[in-house]
């Protein structure tokens, strides 16, 4: 289950988190990010009539940043804080991005299968009391050879400072890869995100395969 506050205390997180995430670049970065994966053929199942789902969406800085890179019709995105899809349904309607938000928690997804031509999430899988199950609901709702996408924090002491308030677990690179594999998730690479001294890089890694076919 997830923890009882957390919801809570991203709802008053909500306010200030877009304008925090442009201070610390993050909206550069992840546009640069996905820059390289698209340049790597990543990317290709995106275009314009695609769908996109993105768990824990909070403001939509993750979508908003794809949506410079490559085109799509339509992002479907799941939160547990109704504060936080209140902002990113603002945010994407300002960039004339069709959203479908929805308060939902990633452990059991509404969505059939096979339904998205990409699943992006960042910073959500450790929250979860059962990230191996979001994992596997997250690649259920793929459709086959089409990209997941996850940024997920480092366990590291920087981190160890951020974790006295939010009370996520790391999840260790092995793990999560083998996760995805079960999953059905293939060829998957890890990738830096940001500048070797940013904030995200020291405390993020992205994890990127393919449904399998």
């Amino acid at each position: 289950m997830i923890p009882f506050d957390l919801a809570s205390r991203y709802d008053a997180a909500a306010s200030n988190w877009h304008r925090n995430a442009r201070w610390l670049d993050y909206p550069q970065a992840y546009a640069q990010f996905f820059a390289r994966l698209h340049a790597a053929a990543w990317l290709g199942p995106l275009g314009p009539g695609a769908r996109v789902l993105e768990c824990g969406i909070g403001t939509g800085v993750l979508s908003l940043a794809l949506a410079r890179v490559v085109p799509f019709r339509e992002v479907v995105g799941v939160d547990i804080a109704p504060a936080m899809l209140r902002e990113a349904r603002r945010n994407l309607a300002a960039a004339g991005i069709a959203a479908d938000l929805h308060r939902g928690d990633a452990h059991r997804l509404a969505q059939p299968d096979a339904s998205f031509d990409a699943v992006i999430t960042a910073h959500m899988l450790e929250h979860l009391a059962r990230p191996q199950e979001a994992i596997g609901e997250m690649a259920r709702v793929l459709r086959p050879g089409a990209p997941l996408i996850i940024v997920a924090t480092r366990g590291n002491l920087a981190d160890q400072l951020v974790r006295l308030k939010w009370r996520h677990v790391p999840i260790g690179r092995e793990q999560l890869i083998a996760w995805m594999r079960r999953a059905g998730v293939e060829n998957i690479g890890v990738y830096g995100i940001g500048n070797v001294f940013s904030s995200l890089r020291v405390l993020s890694r992205a994890f990127v395969g393919r449904r399998s076919l």
